[in-house]
């Protein structure tokens, strides 16, 4: 996305990757930006990896990678020399504060401690909360399973017009983390879907006590999570929202 700040014809990128860039990608990222109409993109930017790449550890942050190469820094401080730079990271930590003072330059982005407190999925919400601003129907800093099927059974009760629920973990990313809960397996709530006139008789209060029951005793077997790879089981999810914690959104 930074590519677009292009349009601006006074702008210059510098993009620091781990591993080179395909031409074949880079064309393709060109020819884009050209038929929006910016002017010769592939002359305002330029491209930058660690020559130490594959020599440190895989774990290690890109921002590490960068400080540990003494060449790609030397040509970062020659690149920014006397201009307007600034540094727009992915994560801020405080590996990227030191390689900004390293080369002098201010970051785009908050301090890690805000960051880690507002970087989340929840924290995103509380933001939006603040902020009064249109967001889904939903819950956020659940932090156990216990609460998970608490705040559930209470979204479940008061807005029993949702099939669905999803269950996103805090810190995860490209849909990693993601669950759900399909409120028609729900024993509970079945007639409650099924009639329209029953939605309006349901006692809300009745409703949570019923479903909060049900998933205690098996919301394992209810919510089911999507990627089997990482939490291969309800009891590795379950461990993943003790540690990071949750939040829910109606779908």
């Amino acid at each position: 996305p930074r590519l677009c700040d292009l349009a601006d014809d006074k702008v210059e990128i510098v993009l620091l990757s781990p591993l080179p860039y395909e031409n074949e990608a880079l064309h393709y990222y060109y020819s884009m930006l050209q038929a929006a109409g910016v002017r010769a993109p592939e002359s305002r930017v330029v491209v930058l990896v660690p020559e130490n790449n594959k020599r440190l550890p895989g774990h290690m942050s890109l921002a590490k990678h960068v400080l540990c190469s003494a060449r790609l820094m030397r040509a970062l401080a020659a690149v920014v020399r006397g201009k307007a730079a600034y540094i727009v990271p992915g994560v801020v930590g405080p590996e990227e504060q030191m390689l900004a003072a390293r080369l002098n330059l201010p970051i785009l982005g908050p301090e890690p401690r805000v960051a880690l407190a507002l970087g989340t999925k929840s924290g995103a919400k509380s933001i939006v909360e603040a902020a009064d601003a249109v967001a889904p129907v939903g819950a956020h800093n659940i932090r156990s399973v216990g609460d998970l099927y608490g705040a559930l059974a209470r979204l479940v009760a008061e807005y029993p017009e949702y099939p669905r629920w999803l269950v996103k973990l805090d810190t995860e990313h490209s849909s990693r983390g993601h669950a759900f809960l399909d409120v028609r397996k729900l024993a509970a709530v079945e007639e409650v879907l099924k009639s329209p006139d029953a939605i309006e008789l349901q006692d809300p209060e009745r409703l949570a006590t019923e479903v909060a029951r049900e998933l205690d005793e098996g919301g394992g077997k209810r919510i089911k999570v999507l990627n089997a790879h990482v939490y291969p089981d309800w009891a590795a999810y379950s461990r993943a929202i003790e540690s990071v914690g949750c939040c829910i959104e109606a779908v």
